[in-house]
Parts: C-alpha cells; sequence; structure tokens
C-alpha cells in the first residue's frame, strides 16, 4: 500500500523491528529492506502479532485489547516494541515499554522513549502513522457504535496531539459531570459545579466533533474513487456522520433528562456513522463480502487521509 501514496519519500517508513516478551514473541527482529513485505508462516506462530506491533509504534495503543497489558507474554513482567524509522531526511529510534503491575491484573505502566530519551506517549503522535488492516476490522461497520467512534479516534489520534489530549480530557470531563448528575439528585447545591463541567463538554465536544466532521468528509471523497479502483463502485457509496452535536442549545433542551438519567446524554461520547450503498445501511443490508469491500475502500481512504 505504501507504493500507492504519491509524497511515500517524505513519510516515516519502518527500517528494523525488534520485538521483546510481545505476546508469542519472546525475541524477535526483522530488518525491512523493500517497500513490500509478506509474512509468511503456520497459524499460531505471530504474524498478526507483528503487523500489531508496528501499528503499537504509531499509537502505543493496540486496537485488538482493552488493556495494555495483555499485549504482554503471559509469563512476563513487560515487554518491549522497538522500531527505527526513516525518512529521506530524518530517522528516530522509537521504543515502547508495557510493565506488568504485579498487584492489580490488568494494570500497567508504559514508557515511551525517542532516540533513547523519554517522552510523553503522545510525543509519537504524527512521528510514524500506520494504517493496519486485519479481517476484525468488519466490525467496524457490524458492531457497536463505540468501535466506530473507536475507529475515528484512532485515525484522528495518529495525526492530531491536540485532538488526543483533547479527547482524552473530555472523556474526564463527561465522567465528571456524570458524578455531579448524579449527587444533584440528592443536593441540588451541586448545580454550580455542573455549569463548569458543561462548560468544559461544551468547548473541547465541540472540537472533536469539527475534527470528525472533516475526517468523514475526506474519507466520504476519497471512498468513491477508492471503490472504483477496486471495482466495487458501481453503487452510490456515501459515509453518513450521525453526530450526537453539543450546543448550548442541545443542552439547554436535554437538561431536565439529564438531571433525571444522572448521566450526560449528548455529545461526541454518542457520535456514530453509517456507510450506505444505494441509500441502504451496509452493515443491514450488505452481503458479507459487500462489507469486506467497503472496509478495505475505508482503509485506503484512510491512508489519502493520513497523506
Amino acid at each position: 500500500l505504501l507504493a500507492r501514496i504519491t509524497n511515500v519519500d517524505k513519510l516515516m517508513q519502518i527500517k528494523k523491528l525488534t520485538l521483546t516478551n510481545f505476546r508469542n514473541h519472546e525475541t524477535y527482529t526483522h530488518t525491512f529492506k523493500n517497500e513490500v513485505t509478506v509474512i509468511i508462516g503456520p497459524n499460531g506462530t505471530g504474524k498478526t502479532n507483528i503487523l500489531e506491533a508496528v501499528h503499537y509504534l504509531s499509537t502505543a495503543k493496540s486496537l485488538r485489547t482493552r488493556y495494555d497489558v495483555e499485549i504482554i507474554a503471559y509469563d512476563k513482567k513487560f515487554c518491549f516494541v522497538q522500531g527505527d524509522i526513516s525518512n529521506e531526511n530524518d530517522s528516530y529510534g522509537l521504543e515502547v515499554q508495557i510493565i506488568r503491575n504485579p498487584k492489580y491484573e490488568n494494570v500497567s505502566s508504559k514508557k515511551v522513549k525517542i532516540n533513547k530519551l523519554a517522552k510523553r506517549v503522545s510525543s509519537l503522535t504524527g512521528l510514524f502513522t500506520s494504517v493496519l488492516f486485519t479481517p476484525e476490522d468488519i466490525e467496524v461497520l457490524t458492531k457497536n457504535p463505540s468501535t466506530r467512534r473507536k475507529y475515528l479516534d484512532s485515525v484522528l489520534t495518529q495525526t492530531d496531539t491536540k485532538y488526543k489530549i483533547t479527547l482524552s480530557n473530555y472523556i474526564k470531563a463527561v465522567r465528571q459531570r456524570n458524578k455531579v448528575l448524579e449527587m444533584m439528585r440528592e443536593f441540588p447545591s451541586y448545580a454550580d459545579q455542573l455549569d463548569y463541567w458543561t462548560e468544559k463538554i461544551l468547548t473541547m465536544g465541540t472540537y472533536i466533533q469539527q475534527k470528525r466532521i472533516e475526517l468523514i468528509e475526506s474519507f466520504d471523497k476519497s471512498l468513491v474513487s477508492r471503490m472504483k479502483e477496486l471495482d466495487l463502485g458501481k453503487e452510490m457509496i456515501k459515509i453518513e456522520y450521525l453526530m450526537s452535536e453539543i450546543t448550548p442549545r442541545r443542552l439547554l433542551e436535554y437538561k431536565v433528562k439529564e438531571r433525571a438519567a444522572g448521566r450526560t446524554l449528548i455529545g461526541p461520547h454518542k457520535d456514530d456513522f453509517i456507510v450506505r450503498v444505494d441509500h441502504h445501511n451496509i452493515a443491514r443490508y450488505g452481503s458479507r463480502g459487500q462489507q469486506r469491500g467497503i472496509v478495505l475502500g475505508v482503509k485506503l481512504a484512510e491512508i489519502d487521509f493520513i497523506e
């Protein structure tokens, strides 16, 4: 897929990958010499794990697991993912380390280094980008809205540091606001705190949704041409953003309902999107083959957006 990108010389490409205690790879090193690398081997030898590790260097986050600790080999205390990346002008050594917490099953700590210097996880954003395509990606179409939101966020957090920070802060603010809404059932005086958190989620939520609009519009534009390249573009294809718009007016409209429910009912955490083929939701009415073709088209559109 890299060969399809016009400015490939400017993008960082991985030159070397080293894994230590990463899933079933106790030690693994590979040097990439060509634009296209094919990994072959029997089932269960860890081919997909290698792809996951490459993507992990982009995001320091796994799309296949809920907790980071799950990528550490079963009987090990830590794991390393290390990679050398470069383009025509620069080169970097990346390292992500996950350390298991001995007291709590699903808890771990994460350390990031760039050229052997300790950095924040957000420092990886935009440095080395990748697009991971796996059979499980069909769930982006067929599963629940949270899966689709997670997908949108996985693309945007690779390319926009501000989005990554804003999203994290927004999630925390919604949790705090929900706590206040719950407390207001017994203590109406908490209303003053509610105004504070409402302003927070309004500012951050507006930014998040604007960036998602830009991403969906980019996908919508690229998907048509990409599906034609795949010889799957005979029908009309449209990505529709189902935005739970967050505005002062809508927050006021939902004020009574939110206090009764004890939680925030509108905002980016309620967003969704669907793909329509000839006006029909592909998740409901498309065949398995159509769905897989659409997902591949979306992944190619993702490459266009990152480029």
